[in-house]
């Protein structure tokens, strides 16, 4: 146990250190962001086509009730502390690769039903 805990924290330093970079925050986080956003709206516009999004913003085009999608937001954080504990608990490399793939859509899919849930509660 005392082993998961020390490379669990490990491997979340170095994801984190990486994550904070301004390279990667504007070559990955800001573009994937934008993706969020996007298919955020294309699910919306299946019941109200009066959504928009900029960027990383969501907008009610007839009110101009918006919401931004920033940092901390986008499930990104979430999914690093998951890869870090697949990362960290031993097992073999193909179930740790599945882990991965399968846990990082299943953040991501809650994740945008969290941020339209955000949208309409506001």
């Amino acid at each position: 146990m005392y082993k998961f805990f020390i490379y669990f924290i490990g491997i979340q330093l170095v994801l984190f250190a990486i994550e904070q970079t301004n390279s990667v925050h504007q070559t990955i986080i800001i573009p994937f962001t934008e993706m969020i956003a996007h298919i955020s709206v294309r699910l919306v516009m299946l019941f109200d086509e009066g959504v928009i999004s900029q960027g990383v913003i969501l907008q009610q085009v007839d009110t101009g009730f918006s919401v931004s999608i920033q940092s901390g937001c986008n499930g990104v954080e979430a999914v690093l502390v998951l890869i870090a504990a697949i990362l960290a608990f031993p097992s073999p490399w193909k179930f740790k690769l599945w882990g991965i793939i399968t846990g990082f859509f299943a953040v991501e899919l809650l994740n945008i039903v969290r941020i339209i849930s955000l949208f309409y509660l506001g």
